[in-house]
């Protein structure tokens, strides 16, 4: 904890509220094609579990003649819904991100990689991406 000033090293991926993904790193292991891998090898993934998952849930809920298990299909299908909607928007982010192969500098610090991994490096527009809790760089004036 002294070492590190207790600030994280390890890094949370956090696409919102409805918890469309969630997923950790570890500051060292980091390179600039991490954002890309994450897209390719498990976002994508992900949304074809959702939308096999809404549809297992649609044939599921047509099938039934019980109101209460057509109510609870109802429900995991607007939350699966919510939770692919989240997950595309952050896929955007991260996409956007990806493409500009952000390289870290360790001797930096936490604070400012932190900061540095969700801006857009050509334009400054910050993506969160990552979970909040890390404090954000002061001012260079």
């Amino acid at each position: 904890m002294a070492t590190y000033k207790k600030r994280p090293i390890y890094w949370q991926f956090d696409s919102g509220k409805d918890v469309g993904v969630r997923g950790l790193f570890y500051l060292h292991r980091y390179d600039k094609n991490l954002l890309g891998n994450l897209r390719t090898v498990y976002l994508d993934k992900l949304k074809q579990a959702y939308n096999s998952r809404i549809e297992l849930r649609e044939s599921q809920k047509l099938a039934t003649t019980n109101a209460g298990d057509v109510a609870r299909y109802n429900k995991e299908i607007s939350n699966l819904n919510k939770k692919l909607k989240e997950l595309r928007n952050f896929d955007e982010k991260v996409g956007h991100l990806a493409l500009k192969k952000i390289e870290l500098d360790l001797d930096d610090g936490v604070i400012v990689n932190y900061d540095k991994l969700q801006r857009d490096p050509d334009t400054g527009e910050k993506f969160m991406i990552l979970t909040k809790g890390v404090q954000e760089p002061k001012e260079k004036k």
